[in-house]
């Protein structure tokens, strides 16, 4: 009696869980469906975590084992040479970044600055750097997360679910294990987009130091100064290009001063070529398969005429755009698409539009499509093609992202025409009136 009274009761539970889960998924709230989804996944990626460990972090992680937190280590390394780290190492990180890393370098080990390429992962023998990275991930993480934390305070079980999501998914456990600047730079610019419309001079001022310190770190940032633009505050566009310039030529006097600007505009221009080198390595290993290699330059091919329209369509619609959610989501959405930008840690800044999405709206038929675009690349997605398989994937959140992108600049691309032939229809209709 005492069992079956316990099971009734448990069932009672379970159903009353049910019940007030269903109830608050039919209030179509943007923050209920983020976070269920990042629970669901979770649970799932677990359960293939538990069949195969190593495998299954694969899917999520870079897949070069030596490679741990390089992007880290490469860099102090490489800013150790100096000026030299334009003209010798072909580093394209801007002087802002570089000095960063300088800073860092300074606690390293002599020893392990001066090893070379091939002895790079060896930085584990030294206490010392394992305390710095521990010292960088705390200092950057802490950055974001104020700025995130700052905007998303609450206090009710939705707003700490999202803040814990905030810090635990693919895109950000990425970036902490590339030892990625993108982290601090997430940070700044999610600074200006909370601020730069805010009631509070001081506030929205920051924000322009902030989208400044952001393109002093990684340059394309530059992109997110077309709100100013969409907005005609022009004011703030002269402010913010005069903060831009002494983010990159205060810091270039360390790299041999601004001359180092020039080197580093070189270096980007050869990364930018390579990049086309490694499309056709991709070919080259590829090439035994006549599927992976069409669908592949159908891809390729595609992803350029997406590109090209949805920077075309975003120059003309993006003054038209009225929440303020999607404005920056459109931004952000050109931001990804750029070849050099898309690696799936830079997918973090789509947490700034997510977090407004919530704040503005109720998830309905027109935002639907751009919510499981947004956050489809933040969930856990177990790995189910094997590097040997596909050896161009990287991660199965890198492969989803890019079908994200292709998917929300088509849903972007149909709301602009959509909305131009509205426009037309009653212009037309207007100056038919005026004719009468």
């Amino acid at each position: 009696c005492f069992f079956i009274g316990y099971v009734k009761i448990n069932v009672m539970k379970q159903m009353e869980i049910k019940n007030k889960l269903t109830k608050k998924l039919k209030e179509k709230n943007v923050i209920d469906y983020f976070n269920l989804l990042m629970i669901l996944s979770l649970i799932i990626f677990s359960v293939f975590l538990i069949f195969n460990f190593s495998y299954q972090l694969k899917g999520i992680f870079f897949f070069d084992t030596h490679d741990f937190l390089m992007d880290f280590f490469n860099s102090i390394r490489d800013v150790s040479h100096g000026s030299g780290v334009y003209t010798e190492k072909g580093v394209i990180y801007p002087p802002l970044a570089n000095l960063i890393f300088l800073i860092f370098s300074k606690f390293s080990n002599t020893e392990y600055l001066a090893t070379d390429f091939d002895d790079r992962y060896t930085w584990f023998n030294y206490t010392q750097n394992i305390i710095l990275v521990i010292v960088f991930l705390l200092i950057s993480f802490a950055i974001y997360y104020f700025a995130i934390l700052k905007h998303n305070q609450g206090k009710t079980l939705q707003n700490v679910l999202f803040l814990v999501f905030t810090a635990i998914n693919v895109p950000l456990l990425h970036t902490l294990e590339r030892g990625n600047l993108i982290l601090l730079t997430v940070a700044f610019i999610a600074f200006f987009f909370y601020n730069y419309k805010s009631e509070n001079k001081i506030l929205r001022e920051l924000s322009l130091v902030s989208l400044a310190i952001a393109f002093g770190l990684k340059i394309y940032p530059a992109i997110f100064g077309w709100l100013l633009v969409c907005d005609k505050r022009y004011k703030e566009i002269v402010r913010v290009v005069c903060y831009a310039v002494l983010a990159l030529l205060i810091p270039s006097f360390f790299f041999g001063g601004p001359i180092c600007i020039w080197w580093m505009v070189r270096n980007i221009f050869t990364f930018s070529f390579s990049r086309i080198s490694i499309s056709i390595e991709i070919l080259n290993i590829i090439g035994e398969s006549k599927f992976l290699q069409i669908a592949y330059e159908i891809y390729s091919k595609f992803s350029i005429i997406i590109l090209f329209l949805t920077v075309l369509v975003f120059l003309f619609y993006s003054f038209q755009v009225k929440q303020n959610w999607k404005s920056v989501l459109y931004v952000c959405l050109i931001f990804i698409s750029l070849p050099p930008v898309s690696a799936i840690y830079n997918w973090l800044i789509f947490i700034v539009p997510i977090s407004m999405l919530i704040k503005e709206e109720k998830l309905n038929k027109s935002n639907v499509g751009y919510f499981i675009g947004m956050v489809l690349p933040f969930v856990f997605i177990p790995k189910f093609i094997s590097r040997g398989e596909f050896n161009v994937v990287q991660t199965s959140n890198s492969l989803i992202m890019k079908v994200c992108i292709i998917a929300l600049s088509v849903m972007f691309i149909y709301e602009a025409i959509i909305f131009a032939v509205k426009f037309f229809k009653e212009k037309s209709i207007t100056n038919k009136k005026i004719d009468l």
